[in-house]
């Protein structure tokens, strides 16, 4: 836009504001005038207005009130009446066919009529519907009204008169209540006489009609009233007498309040009417405003016309003093542009303020010549930077997108702001969903504290960091990630740097390895002490073997006629018991005990338990039964589970002292694949009976943990343990293919888990064996390396009735059954001797006689070497040492077996 025209816009502009100012200064007067005018004869209208809505309303309610006094005449006469003063005191029916009819109510015009008893009972009771001309049952809320004490059959005095609203579920009612009198006015009152007219659209037509008004009327508790009629009655509930409401510019309503016989508001009747005022008052302010529009166009024409005039003068002034001069200015700068040439100079011709704009020209155009030399030159060399920058850009984005590792950037506040290719893998979500998530979202809730507070030292001290740390994907999976930390920068903004490398499976497989390193010491620990205990174990079974053996058979011979000598014998074969236990104890532990493996009930054998412990347990301790598992069958070895439970029960016993609850809880599982992964044992997965024993005792400290399974480690006191009970609960669980759990908290318990194997055939009854000694007659040869066994089962055996010929190693043994195996009926075989061990001696035997009867005999349990010589022929298996009576019972039965 040339100057030219914006001077003149400007002049124009300038006498439109004056002009306009003048027209609203005299448009405010001229405003201010009609303002006074509509005031006052809105005011005195409006006033006059209300004044007549509110007679209307008056009108309808003495209409209403001369309505009600009508019938009231009407009616009067049936309250003080000598037959109706007759009629309460004798209730002749006769009085109720010959006045009380439904022709006489409908020819009296109301709805309702009654005749009650000073106690409040009905003498007489109609209600009437006009138009069907049929009478009805009164309303329940109408004769929940007239209850007896109800207000309405009372009256002080004999001139006593209630009327009023009542509101009915058919409709408002206009009730009247009279004392009954005996005609002449007198009393006493023999009850009460009322009579009601509802409110119906026929009585409503008739106070129109009578008003010459539309009239409404509306419960208060109608839910469709208008807002603006809700209104009207939050203001008459207030003590307003009237409430004017304007509908229309050619209608107006009065509202009223109508309360109950109780004094609460109950209708709101409505008189509307036309506005007839109202549209005198806008005929006379439209003539008005119509003479005021006219002198604003003459006033309007009048300013245009000096305004024209005016800004003429000014436009042509300026046209001469400024807007010539400077069109030349303009010319002569264009030219300059054109040319791009700075050595030409504007003439100057006045001293004015052109004239000094030219100078400035001048000087500027000095300046430009010279900056115009200097940029030429810094462009060749930002054109050379900015190449060199493109390509480390490419290099850059290159490395950035290509990264195995995934690489993020974080502003100031800890929002990503850029991401990689292998950052969308990384943490399972796209580009669009990491930028703008914060930063401390990508690792797991409990860590992100310590994930801000660290990207803030980050920031603030621009160190480089290293660390090991955990993230979260967006479906939830965690993993482990190594992050590489630095502060760079972008557009000049510190930014935080986080170089990602997914280290998860390392550090899986670095745990699995812990877990497994863990497992083999701890196994090679157990089997180092379990030979050393099961090596223990068997020597002192074959000494226990011959002392119990030569003790049974001085009993046998000596014992029966000598007391003491019998009770010697008693004792010292007590001992060998308990001596035996503690070698099963050891075996057990080292998992090389006699195994006894026939399908149980867990909860049985559990039980048996419980049995005992509630004889011999501290009486402060509660035991619980929660025994639920069905079915609970297990193949295993009765006595070894109750032993393995028993030690259980009292390590919980000594945790506490003070007493507590003591829990045996047993339940079927079944452990999937999923689950078995996540164990360190990695258990079989199947169908188990898992069995838990619960205290709530002093617990277990943390760092103990790892040691409770080791043998001969305990944390009781001196001699009040040995380390071996938990120990030979893990060998009688190991030996059972089951798994032992363990959990603990100080100060709160501890929980055992038990996992067996759950059996597919139902439980066994416990075997009870003959107690009585079986002789018989028979070659027997007895291969054992240690003297004392031999001499002691030789003598056993010799007791019995049978020929014994003793060998001391398997290679003896076998030289003398190829001479004599026609003669010799049954082989007594020991598993561990030298020269030629049980099994190859098994061999040895089968390979001269298939038929051979051979029995294993050993201070180890039935497993090994013992199961696989079961497994290839053998007839039984009987463990060091055995009673004479359990030897006899099973000799006998091989040897008289038919097959």
């Amino acid at each position: 836009m040339s100057l030219r025209i914006k001077i003149l816009l400007y002049s124009v502009a300038i006498v439109l504001f004056c002009l306009l100012a003048l027209f609203t200064s005299t448009q405010l007067l001229l405003k201010r005038g009609v303002h006074a005018i509509h005031t006052d004869l809105t005011v005195g209208l409006l006033t006059a207005e209300k004044k007549i809505v509110e007679e209307n309303i008056q009108r309808t309610l003495e209409a209403l009130a001369a309505d009600q006094k009508n019938r009231l005449i009407k009616l009067s006469d049936y309250a003080d009446w000598a037959l109706s003063y007759r009629f309460m005191a004798t209730n002749d029916p006769r009085f109720i066919r010959e006045n009380m009819t439904s022709t006489g109510i409908h020819n009296l015009q109301i709805n309702y009529w009654a005749m009650y008893r000073n106690n409040g009972t009905a003498a007489f009771e109609q209600s009437y519907e006009p138009h069907q001309r049929h009478l009805y049952p009164p309303p329940a809320d109408l004769k929940q009204a007239l209850m007896p004490g109800s207000d309405l059959l009372s009256h002080s005095s004999l001139s006593s008169r209630k009327e009023g609203l009542l509101l009915t579920s058919r409709g408002p009612l206009l009730l009247v209540s009279l004392p009954i009198l005996n005609g002449a006015g007198k009393g006493p009152s023999r009850g009460t006489f009322l009579f009601g007219k509802y409110l119906d659209s026929l009585l409503i037509r008739q106070l129109s009609q009578s008003t010459h008004l539309h009239l409404t009327f509306q419960r208060i508790d109608n839910p469709s009233l208008s807002e603006a009629t809700k209104k009207g009655l939050s203001q008459l509930e207030a003590g307003l007498t009237t409430y004017i409401k304007i509908e229309s510019k050619d209608s107006i309503s009065g509202i009223a309040l109508i309360r109950d016989l109780t004094g609460k508001p109950a209708l709101l009747v409505e008189a509307k009417s036309h506005r007839t005022i109202y549209n005198m008052r806008l005929s006379t302010l439209n003539e008005i405003e119509k003479q005021i529009r006219f002198a604003r166009l003459i006033i309007l024409f009048g300013l245009l016309l000096t305004g024209l005039l005016l800004g003429a003068l000014i436009l042509f002034h300026v046209q001469i003093t400024v807007l010539s001069r400077l069109s030349a200015l303009s010319k002569w700068a264009g030219s300059i542009g054109n040319r791009k040439d700075f050595s030409g100079r504007f003439p100057k011709d006045k001293n004015d303020e052109l004239g000094s704009l030219a100078d400035s020209i001048n000087r500027m155009l000095d300046s430009l010549q010279e900056a115009h030399q200097k940029i030429l030159k810094d462009m060749e060399e930002i054109d050379y930077k900015e190449e060199a920058l493109l390509a480390a850009e490419a290099r850059f984005r290159l490395l950035f997108e290509n990264s195995k590792d995934a690489v993020l950037w974080a502003n100031q506040d800890g929002t990503l702001i850029n991401c990689n290719l292998a950052a969308e893998q990384l943490f399972e979500r796209t580009r669009s969903e990491l930028i703008g998530l914060h930063q401390s979202n990508l690792h797991p809730e409990k860590e992100r504290d310590i994930i801000r507070e660290g990207f803030k030292k980050h920031l603030t001290l621009g160190e480089v960091t290293i660390q090991d740390v955990p993230i979260v994907t967006k479906a939830g999976k965690i993993k482990s990630v190594n992050i590489h930390n630095s502060v760079t920068f972008f557009n000049k903004n510190p930014v935080l740097q986080g170089v990602f490398s997914d280290i998860s499976i390392q550090k899986q497989a670095a745990a699995e390895k812990k877990v497994l390193e863990a497992q083999l010491q701890q196994a090679q620990k157990m089997e180092a002490i379990g030979l050393l205990a099961g090596g223990v174990a068997h020597d002192f079974n074959n000494m226990l073997a011959a002392i119990s053996g030569f003790t049974e058979i001085i009993q046998e011979k000596f014992g029966q006629d000598n007391k003491i000598l019998f009770g010697f014998t008693r004792s010292v074969l007590s001992t060998v018991q308990r001596a035996t236990d503690l070698t099963r104890k050891l075996l057990s532990f080292a998992r090389k005990g006699k195994i006894e493996v026939i399908a149980i009930d867990l909860n049985e054998t559990v039980r048996e338990v419980m049995t005992i412990l509630q004889h011999t347990i501290d009486k402060r301790i509660i035991l619980v039964d929660q025994l639920l598992a069905f079915p609970a069958t297990i193949m295993g070895d009765r006595s070894l589970i109750q032993n393995a439970v028993m030690n259980l029960a009292v390590n919980a016993r000594d945790a506490m002292p003070e007493g507590g609850t003591l829990t045996f809880h047993s339940s079927n599982i079944q452990l999937d694949e999923e689950y078995a992964r996540t164990r360190p044992y990695k258990p079989i997965p199947g169908s188990y009976v898992a069995f838990e024993i619960q205290d709530t005792g002093t617990g277990i400290e943390k760092h103990n943990l790892s040691k409770i399974f080791e043998p001969f480690f305990t944390t009781k006191g001196l001699g009040k343990g040995t380390g071996l009970g938990l120990p030979s609960v893990y060998g009688t669980v190991k030996s059972h293919n089951a798994y032992i759990e363990v959990e603990s908290e100080p100060n709160k318990g501890t929980i055992f888990t038990l996992l067996f194997p759950e059996a597919g055939t139902p439980a066994a009854d416990a075997v009870k064996l003959s107690q009585q000694y079986k002789y018989g007659q028979g070659h027997i040869l007895l291969i054992d390396d240690e003297a004392a066994v031999r001499d002691v089962y030789a003598s056993m055996l010799q007791a019995l009735g049978y020929n014994v010929v003793s060998a001391e190693n398997g290679q003896t043994g076998v030289e003398y059954y190829r001479q004599f195996k026609n003669k010799t009926d049954l082989v007594i075989l020991d598993v561990v001797m030298p020269v030629l061990k049980g099994p190859d001696c098994l061999k040895a035997l089968q390979a001269i006689n298939p038929d051979v009867k051979i029995i294993v005999a050993s201070g180890y349990d039935m497993a090994g070497d013992v199961q696989n010589m079961l497994s290839a022929g053998a007839k039984a298996f009987i463990q060091k040492p055995f009673e004479l009576v359990k030897l006899s019972n099973l000799i006998y039965d091989i040897l008289n077996d038919p097959i």
